[in-house]
This record gives structure tokens, sequence and C-alpha cells, in this order.
């Protein structure tokens, strides 16, 4: 049981962090577009 909340946190995590590499990436294309 122990293992299997350990491995649902581990996904939560990994999800979490492809949402933020999503924003990151977003952020730094509009970061691209109004540089001059």
């Amino acid at each position: 049981m122990f293992r299997r909340h350990y491995f649902f946190h581990l996904r939560r995590k990994a999800i979490q962090l492809d949402i933020v590499k999503d924003c990151a990436s977003e952020w730094r294309k509009q970061v691209w577009r109004y540089q001059w």
C-alpha cells in the first residue's frame, strides 16, 4: 500500500513537472516573440 501511494505521488509530481515545462516553453515563446 505504501509503495502504491509513493508511486501515485511520484506520478502526480511528474505530471506537475510536465505542466511546468509546458508553461515554461510557452513563456519562452512569448518572450522570444516580444524580444526586439
